[in-house]
């Protein structure tokens, strides 16, 4: 059994790789398995870079497991440009109709899913939050965490307990899904305002933010997005000396968030997959993450797994000889995930179960929302 990699170029698009999944049923025997093509669109530049490597290893982690695997997956930049993205797959469609699309990020993958509706191709969004991805095409199926898994547990914890939260979050699809969230099930027991302040996941100086979000004088912080302007976040509250409780969405999670806010980031509760928690639980997660580490030399993150499992769930429904389409995937009911169990409650919707954690000397130390304390 072998892997084979390789690398090409298309016009308008940064990196386009052909990546085999498994392609051999034997090494003394090597019978051809017919393949089904699966493109795979995602960031490898711009400003959600972060999520497309670690969606990329994902991939590649599956293939070094799974070699016996039909699927073949091609990579396009989307460069984290919608209509970049949108160039790049219709490209591909061009070149060869796949069976499967797998796309990375909220706008990319609202852009896309028109395109697989119309051409009868599932979409798999990850790092993919918006409702109307799945809500108004017959497409597409969601395998990520949702800010009704990450945001609502925090927004109901703080109704009970602050009645002054600011919440900031990135101007765009997914964070304005958290804020919505937070908005929603905060007031369902708690008529106190927020306070709410957008920023821009690029920009790096984001004190004057924080200052005018301070003058009010919040009891707690939830943040919400990624990039650049979310690690700023956390360092201008920690700059102005915030005391109150800081709460962060599945994102600060991310390795290299972390990595960035160093002690900064000590006290923050936020939500991790099994492998992010210390130590990592249960033992399918321990696992992952150990040859995860062993193969990039950096511990993973939500992205590697929800691209591993939509890879497996692709590969199950193959295996059943199951076509590749939402009903298919909503009648499983539930999946063993690579690092958490996850469960599909209604048509191109899917659920994780997360751990809620508290960031204390450079380890995630699991917690019971409830127990906490002002």
């Amino acid at each position: 059994m072998r892997l084979r990699t390789f690398f090409s170029h298309l016009a308008l698009i940064a990196i386009c790789s052909g990546l085999t999944v498994g392609c051999f049923q034997s090494q003394d025997k090597p019978v051809a398995v017919p393949e089904t093509e699966v493109v795979v669109v995602l960031p490898l530049s711009g400003k959600g870079a972060s999520h497309g490597e670690y969606v990329k290893e994902g991939l590649k982690m599956y293939a070094k497991d799974h070699p016996n695997s039909p699927l073949h997956v091609t990579i396009v930049d989307s460069e984290s440009d919608p209509k970049k993205a949108l160039s790049g797959f219709q490209q591909q469609l061009l070149v060869k109709k796949p069976a499967a699309a797998i796309s990375v990020l909220s706008g990319v993958s609202d852009t896309l899913a028109p395109v697989a509706d119309q051409n009868g191709i599932l979409l798999i969004g990850v790092n993919t939050a918006t409702e109307t991805f799945v809500k108004n095409y017959s497409h597409t199926q969601r395998i990520n965490d949702r800010p009704s898994d990450h945001t609502a547990p925090l927004a109901r914890m703080a109704a009970k307990k602050f009645n002054q939260v600011g919440v900031m979050y990135s101007d765009d699809a997914f964070g304005q899904f958290c804020r919505t969230t937070f908005d929603t099930v905060y007031h369902q027991s708690n008529t106190n305002g927020l306070i709410f302040e957008p920023f821009l996941p690029s920009e790096r100086d984001q004190n004057l933010i924080v200052q005018r979000l301070l003058s009010k004088q919040p009891d707690a912080v939830f943040v919400a997005g990624y990039g650049q302007g979310y690690i700023s976040i956390f360092q201008a509250l920690r700059t102005f000396k915030y005391q109150g409780p800081i709460f962060a969405d599945i994102d600060f999670s991310n390795p290299q968030v972390l990595a960035a806010l160093g002690d900064a980031a000590d006290g923050i509760v936020f939500a991790a997959m099994g492998f992010n928690v210390s130590p990592p639980s249960p033992p399918k997660a321990a696992a992952f993450s150990d040859a995860y580490k062993n193969e990039f030399k950096r511990e993973p993150w939500l992205g590697s797994a929800f691209a591993y499992d939509a890879l497996a769930v692709m590969d199950h429904l193959l295996a059943a000889k199951q076509p590749l389409e939402r009903q298919s995937i909503y009648s499983l009911k539930e999946f063993a995930g690579i690092a958490a169990p996850l469960s599909f409650p209604s048509p191109g919707e899917c659920q994780y179960v997360f751990q809620f954690v508290r960031r204390e000397g450079g380890k995630n130390v699991p917690i019971e929302l409830d127990n906490l304390t002002k």
